[in-house]
């Protein structure tokens, strides 16, 4: 098989931290800390993995951020930048389906109203230019993509460990919870596949 296409190749990258906790929290059975030191764990990495993949320079052990590879639309407002972007994808061979927005963008969006004074979204901001929306806290610049050409390479899932040998736990008499996980993102003949937006505005 002869791969020629101008497909972004990924290197998988770990995300770890070791938080602790004392001994007497760990082991107080009235409430359990220990679960919910691991969602607030979890939730924080989930947000820096987020935007790892979004804008990290793939610098040592740094992924390259998606955002970097995808090529530029431009538009005078957010919807003329969606089509273009839907009009690029579309002759290149691919199919947008997503707009991802950071969520003050969409609130912008979604708030804003006609010449006559009502809302030019009446029942919210679902689907923008006939693309579905995407609400992704971090991101700076809107995206335009096929969700079927862009991956999320999960090399290993969030697994969080407790240990008490890990020397600084020891010492103090904790225990340690080490969150870790592989992840990168693949994009696959990405020019017909994701665009980034410069909303020019007049």
């Amino acid at each position: 098989m002869d791969v020629t296409t101008d497909a972004e190749l990924v290197v998988v990258k770990k995300l770890a931290g070791i938080p602790m906790l004392t001994r007497e929290a760990f082991e107080d059975a009235t409430f359990p800390i220990a679960e919910e030191v691991q969602r607030v764990v979890r939730d924080a990495f989930s947000h820096d993995l987020d935007l790892g993949l979004l804008y990290g320079d793939g610098t040592g052990a740094n992924p390259l951020g998606v955002v970097a590879r995808a090529i530029e639309a431009t538009g005078a407002t957010l919807v003329g930048a969606i089509a273009a972007a839907k009009g690029e994808i579309g002759d290149s061979g691919g199919q947008a389906t997503h707009v991802a927005l950071s969520p003050s963008t969409a609130a912008a969006e979604e708030g804003r109203a006609g010449s006559d004074g009502h809302p030019v979204y009446p029942n919210g901001l679902g689907n923008l230019g006939g693309l579905e929306v995407v609400r992704v806290p971090g991101l700076t610049e809107p995206l335009v993509y096929d969700a079927s050409r862009v991956y999320l390479v999960k090399a290993r899932d969030w697994r969080v460990e407790q240990s008490t040998d890990y020397a600084p736990a020891f010492k103090g008499d904790k225990v340690a919870l080490k969150v870790s996980g592989r992840f990168g993102a693949g994009l696959p003949a990405s020019v017909k596949t994701i665009r980034r937006l410069n909303v020019m505005a007049a």
